[in-house]
């Protein structure tokens, strides 16, 4: 089964790419929700270059949920025009996040280049926020490296490097990263203390980003490790799942997940888990993070396992090894560190020539400024003829530049992002006519390059065999929003072809709509899936009401055995019995019995619940029967002898080792002197007189289970009016209210005090009311079983 300490470096992988996809100058990795016509605006007006490396670093964050090759491409486009300004910032922001991106993917050797890139060019600058972003970065990619050491020492000088700003988000970002290393080296408490005074910051002053989530990440794993239990670190996965949908990035989704699916396999929630694991693979999917796909893997390996179906696990664990074979090629561990040992050498050395180029400057210092009035006056001079000339052709350019750009930078942007995807993409004017398409037609359709230039000019409602087309354009250039439909094809090679296709109005500086983008996405896979999942559901339905049907009638034979209300009506004049089985049948029963003037009555917890336990409920019943007509009398007889033959007709033998056990209560009243004699295992039985409840406890020894037991008999005198409870362990263990908890013992005997006078059907009604409501929507623990009777 897998552990939460795995988690532990999950989560330290994961502060690594929300860190990096920081596209602004806010301390949060939340993805930005912007309008991308107004940040190409600020791309092609005359706004400082710094604006523009800005908007494409939002561009490119736009896509990181869908697109993250154009992510990547929007990111190079933006270190490509920081270079050409001397934007040293953005330069190191764009290697950032490209180091960022290329972790997710499993490249670390790429994610190391890139942020070594990034650390080498902030160190230039006086931005000191930023260099502790790009620290903590590269602390968690050595972390994942393996180089522990390497990794703390990062986190530390970004720690140190953080209480010099006044950016409380950083602070909190790093003592994050330290506290997780306290975590892997099981120093919790420690690890707690830390992770609460974090929070404690970035709830007081409303820092909700990425630095919150690993807070309460971090403080979840802990809390189930010092707890041991499943309840332990409910409250702080919650917090994750509230941060997680609040900064909408699908890393976070993919920590989260995962996390939330090994803690619920820790506890044999296998359901849970699957469905857990299944959404952080949708979203490793789409990130293409290869690490990721190989962690799902290894947990659905690990859920069949558990389950008992080896072979799905095997094949799972064989998949999840691929994966992780090719991570192992790609990111050799002398590759990784010796780019990082290349800058710490390289950074040494650069010192050492900046104290000899000092020496040098100050000797050369006097002697250049002889020379620096006349340099000045030249520079000054031909400075103000190149700018009269520069401005001049500038006016005289800029509204023809300003007509073109207008005219072709819409299409030109859409062709960039086309070409970098695998859809097929047509853009049309809005009369329909085709005037580009991209090269993923070619593959998806089966066309050749000259099927392709045949269409250009054509309309694209007559090349298209969808008979709704001409409809769908028209809505989408009256609504002026994106329509789509589903549309089914014939390849050339005869096999089938089922499409989306979206289309998207592009409008001019009127508002109007000038082009429409068609992008075709191949859902085929999809469709054959949703058949296959409608055949597979019409199977399970049909099984499942074989297997409901059985049940059913198991039902039946288990009422037929056990005692009716006529019956046990007969003996037990004044009574209620109250069976709720977990499933259909139940693993609890009551039994009676009357022989000359002593009248006998238990309930019995049989071991599971279900099938198996039903059988036990029939083997016991018939057994307890046996034992009465052999002439035994007193309750410990009976279940010293019920200890017997249950491991006799169970194992074989009497010495026999079997696992299938029971734990009952059993009275005996003489009907003469009112006695009543009392044994049980884990089991009391209550006897209230008035206001007052008297508990006689079982032993603590439980039927069929060791060789030999050691039971307890009670003797204790009734009187008419007095009431007699026993019952399971079902109800007390139940879980519910607000908090989740279970019932206990202490709420059922102040239960039975308040009721014990009223009618014994009314008593019944409460007892099973409030067994429901307490309840309510959480899932049955176990069967329920009590009975009580009135002494007449």
């Amino acid at each position: 089964m897998l552990k939460l300490m795995s988690l532990i470096k999950f989560n330290l992988f994961s502060l690594f790419i929300l860190v990096g996809l920081l596209f602004s100058n806010q301390s949060t990795a939340q993805i930005y929700d912007l309008d991308l016509d107004s940040l190409w605006n600020v791309v092609r007006s005359d706004q400082p270059d710094t604006s523009k490396v800005d908007a494409l670093s939002k561009i490119a964050s736009q896509y990181f949920n869908t697109f993250p090759d154009s992510t990547i491409f929007f990111l190079e486009q933006s270190i490509t025009l920081s270079q050409s300004i001397g934007h040293k910032k953005g330069i190191a922001k764009g290697h950032m996040n490209l180091g960022a991106i290329a972790s997710i993917q499993g490249d670390l050797g790429l994610a190391t280049e890139h942020t070594i890139k990034a650390l080498e060019t902030i160190e230039k600058t006086n931005d000191t926020q930023f260099h502790v972003q790009i620290l903590t970065n590269l602390a968690a990619l050595m972390q994942d490296s393996g180089e522990l050491e390497r990794a703390e020492e990062y986190a530390k000088e970004a720690h140190e490097l953080s209480l010099k700003t006044n950016d409380l988000a950083s602070q909190i970002n790093t003592s994050t990263a330290l506290a997780t290393f306290k975590a892997s080296r099981n120093n919790c408490l420690d690890a707690v203390e830390s992770y609460l005074q974090s929070l404690k910051i970035a709830e007081e002053n409303n820092i909700m980003g990425s630095e919150y989530f690993y807070t309460v990440s971090g403080l979840a794993n802990c809390y189930e490790k010092i707890y041991q239990s499943y309840d332990s670190s409910l409250v702080w996965f919650d917090k994750m799942n509230a941060s997680r949908k609040l900064l909408n990035a699908s890393n976070l989704d993919i920590s989260y997940f995962n996390a939330k699916a090994n803690h619920a396999l820790k506890y044999d929630k296998y359901e849970i888990a699957e469905a857990l694991a299944d959404s952080a693979f949708h979203h490793a999917k789409i990130l293409k993070s290869k690490s990721a796909i190989a962690n799902y893997y290894l947990l659905r390996s690990d859920i069949f396992k558990e389950k008992g179906l080896y072979k799905s696990a095997y094949d799972n664990y064989k998949t999840a090894m691929q994966y992780k074979d090719s991570l192992r090629s790609e990111n050799r561990e002398d590759k990784l560190l010796a780019i990082e040992r290349k800058y710490n050498s390289e950074k040494k050395g650069k010192e050492l020539i900046l104290k000899r180029a000092e020496l040098e400057k100050n000797q050369l210092e006097i002697e250049s400024q002889k020379n620096q009035k006349l340099i000045m006056m030249v520079i000054f001079g031909l400075g103000t003829i190149f700018t009269w000339f520069v401005i001049f052709s500038f006016l005289k350019n800029r509204k023809k530049n300003k007509l073109l750009k207008s005219q072709n930078e819409e299409l030109e942007k859409l062709s960039i992002v086309a070409k970098e995807i695998d859809s097929a993409v047509i853009i049309t004017n809005n009369q329909g006519i085709i005037e580009w398409m991209n090269e993923g037609i070619l593959e998806m359709y089966e066309l050749s390059q000259k099927d392709v230039d045949n269409r250009i000019g054509t309309n694209i409602v007559e090349t298209s065999n969808f008979q709704g087309l001409q409809t769908t354009i028209n809505e989408c250039i009256t609504t002026k929003r994106s329509s789509f439909y589903t549309s089914k094809h014939f390849k050339k090679s005869g096999s089938t072809l089922w499409v989306q296709t979206t289309l998207t109005p592009i409008l001019d500086q009127r508002g109007e709509v000038n082009k429409i983008v068609f992008i075709d996405t191949n859902v085929s896979t999809v469709k054959k899936s949703e058949v296959k999942l409608s055949q597979q559901k019409t199977l399970l339905e049909a099984k499942n009401n074989q297997i409901t049907d059985s049940f059913n009638y198991a039902k039946r034979i288990q009422q037929a055995v056990l005692p009716s209300d006529t019956t046990l009506s007969a003996v037990w004049q004044d009574y209620f019995a109250l069976l709720n089985p977990k499933d259909i049948v139940s693993g609890d029963f009551y039994w009676f019995y009357e022989k000359n003037n002593k009248k006998y009555l238990a309930v019995v917890d049989c071991t599971g619940h279900g099938v198996p336990g039903a059988f036990m409920t029939i083997i016991g019943n018939n057994l307890l029967n046996e034992i009465l007509q052999d002439n035994f009398n007193t309750p410990v007889e009976i279940l010293q002898e019920l200890h017997i033959r249950i491991k006799i007709r169970l194992g074989g033998s009497i010495k026999a080792k079997v696992m299938d056990s029971m734990d009952l209560g059993l009275i005996c009243l003489d009907t003469k002197t009112y006695e009543i004699l009392f044994t049980g295992t884990h089991t009391s039985v209550y006897l209230i007189r008035g206001r007052s409840l008297t508990e006689f406890k079982g032993s603590k020894e439980t039927i069929g289970f060791k060789d030999q037991i050691n039971l307890k008999m009670h003797s204790f005198q009734a009187k008419p009016g007095d009431m007699l409870y026993m019952h399971t362990d079902g109800y007390p263990d139940q879980k519910g209210g607000k908090r989740n908890k279970k019932f206990y013992y202490q709420p059922i005997r102040d239960m039975l005090i308040n009721i014990s006078q009223q009618d014994v059907k009314v008593q019944k009604a409460t007892v099973n009311e409030t067994f429901q409501k307490w309840k309510g929507t959480t899932e049955q623990t176990d069967d329920v079983c009590m009975i009580g009777v009135r002494i007449v």
